[in-house]
C-alpha cells in the first residue's frame, strides 16, 4: 500500500464501514476534537497513522501541523496566534466580559487574524447556505415521523414543529430567518 506520492505503490484495499470504523471516546492530547486514522494489515499491524484535528471555522490539521512551531507564534493548538485565544466556553465568556464584545465579534476576529474579512465572509456565507438548505430539507412535511440517519433511532419532529409554529401563516411568506429566530428565543 502506498501514500502520497507514491501512486505506483497504491492499491485498493476492502472497506467495510461497519466493522471497520471503530468509534471511542477519547479525547487526544493535543485537541478535544480529534481522530486517529489507521490503516492495518489483515493482522493488525499498523501500516500507517494519521491523526487529525478539527479546530472549528472548516480547518482541519494533521499532527504534525498541530505541532508546527515554524508558522510564527502558535496558540497552545498549534494554531497563529489569535487576538482572543480560549480552550473553554467559560475561557470564550470571560474574556468577552472583559474585553466588552459579543462572542460573535471575539470569534471573527480571531478567524481574520489566519485569513482575511473577505475570505471570512466567503466562508460564512457558505456555511449558512449548508445550515440553510439541511434545515429546508429537514422541515419537509413528508419525513415527519421519519427516524433521522444513524443507529438511534430518534423519529423526526422538525416539520411538525415548524407547522405548529407557523399556526395558519402561509408558508411562502415564513422565511428561514424567522423561524431561526422563533426557535431561539426563550
Amino acid at each position: 500500500m502506498g501514500f502520497g506520492d507514491e501512486a505506483e505503490k497504491h492499491q485498493l484495499i476492502d472497506f467495510d464501514e461497519q466493522t471497520d470504523v471503530l468509534l471511542v471516546s477519547e479525547e487526544l492530547p493535543k485537541h478535544s476534537n480529534g481522530m486517529i486514522c489507521r490503516a492495518l494489515t489483515t493482522e493488525g499491524k499498523v501500516l500507517r497513522e494519521e491523526r487529525y484535528y478539527s479546530i472549528g471555522g472548516g480547518f482541519v490539521l494533521t499532527d504534525a501541523e498541530m505541532s508546527n512551531s515554524d508558522a510564527g507564534p502558535v496558540c497552545s493548538w498549534g494554531r497563529p496566534e489569535i487576538p482572543h485565544p480560549y480552550s473553554t466556553m467559560g475561557d470564550l465568556v470571560a474574556l468577552c466580559l472583559d474585553h466588552g464584545i459579543d462572542i460573535a465579534t471575539a470569534v471573527r476576529r480571531n478567524e481574520e487574524a489566519r485569513t482575511s474579512p473577505e475570505q471570512v465572509k466567503k466562508e460564512l456565507d457558505r456555511v449558512w447556505s449548508v445550515m440553510e438548505s439541511s434545515l429546508e430539507r429537514g422541515l419537509k412535511a413528508e419525513l415527519e415521523g421519519v427516524p433521522l440517519p444513524g443507529p438511534l433511532g430518534i423519529v423526526r419532529r422538525a416539520p411538525g414543529m415548524y407547522k405548529r409554529a407557523l399556526g395558519g401563516v402561509d408558508p411562502m411568506l415564513a422565511t428561514t430567518d424567522r423561524i431561526c429566530c422563533w426557535t431561539a428565543m426563550p
